[in-house]
């Protein structure tokens, strides 16, 4: 019988590396995913209704992204993290407080942003190495997203 990792045609010591990167990198996104809804419900400022959508549209965005990652992983035929504790002892990101200013969340979703984009490169770089075009396309796509999302936080402050 053929496992899903070699139906990806990868050697499993390979697999194994994919795999541990991109749980990271889940957990990433789901450190964000937090991040941004609880900015999102606790922010306050001159421009809160702006900012009250613009979140909301990008915590839900990051929700569906959650579910592909995850699924990408068990497309390896290995388990997806899925606790909170698993998220943050893996994630490089770290939670923010709800007590932040209205610009200090719009910055800290800023640097979030761009330290997952910068980090997709780095994974794509990687992907490609080792010959893996689906995780490629996946972390194409998130790339993406978080330099789109970071621009659009940044655009506020431009003028």
């Amino acid at each position: 019988m053929t496992t899903m990792a070699h139906k990806h045609n990868l050697d499993a010591k390979i697999v194994d590396e994919v795999v541990s990167k991109l749980s990271t990198f889940l957990a990433d996104h789901a450190v964000l995913y937090m991040k941004t809804l609880n900015f999102h419900w606790n922010m306050i400022g001159p421009h809160f209704f702006v900012f009250h959508r613009l979140l909301e549209e990008q915590y839900t965005e990051l929700a569906v992204s959650l579910d592909e990652i995850a699924e990408h992983i068990r497309s390896f035929d290995r388990l997806a993290p899925g606790s909170m504790q698993e998220f943050l002892q893996l994630a490089r990101l770290k939670e923010s407080p709800n007590t932040l200013s209205q610009d200090e969340m719009i910055h800290e979703l800023i640097a979030s942003n761009e330290m997952i984009a910068e980090n997709c490169s780095e994974l794509i770089a990687f992907s490609d190495r080792c010959k893996a075009p689906a995780t490629t396309d996946l972390l194409t796509q998130r790339l993406k997203v978080h330099e789109k999302a970071a621009w659009l936080l940044r655009s506020h402050y431009k003028k």
